[in-house]
């Protein structure tokens, strides 16, 4: 599959802009506010796995943007993230500790993509 390429600063801007996304009301990828399951309030109590669900969001929501002229790769992330948001739920719950390995895994995973995937034209 070939790279997505993006003009010098960019990636840059869209990481930052993607960043933005997220206030401090809302500082998740989803609302803690409307905390629904023992998942969110686990990810809303723990500093740690605030932070890697924001990251993991950020690059996730990245890649998507990217992948809107390959849609063979964005329909991939896509099922790929499906997966990994039902294997959170299903496989973890509420334990931290099991969420944190998730994410660690799932961060990791994103951000290979974004390297292998995103060349950013000099």
């Amino acid at each position: 599959m070939r790279a997505i390429r993006f003009s010098k600063g960019l990636l840059p801007a869209i990481l930052i802009l993607g960043g933005g996304a997220f206030h401090s009301a809302q500082a998740q990828s989803f609302d803690c506010g409307k905390v629904e399951s023992d998942l969110e309030s686990a990810i809303c109590n723990t500093p740690e796995l605030t932070r890697m669900d924001i990251k993991a969001a950020i690059l996730y929501r990245t890649l998507e943007t990217a992948a809107e002229t390959a849609p063979d790769f964005k329909k991939e992330l896509q099922e790929q993230q499906r997966v990994w948001l039902h294997s959170r739920r299903e496989d973890c719950g509420g334990n931290v500790e099991c969420l944190e390995k998730l994410y660690k895994a799932r961060v990791a995973a994103l951000q290979e993509l974004a390297d292998k995937k995103l060349q950013v034209r000099q």
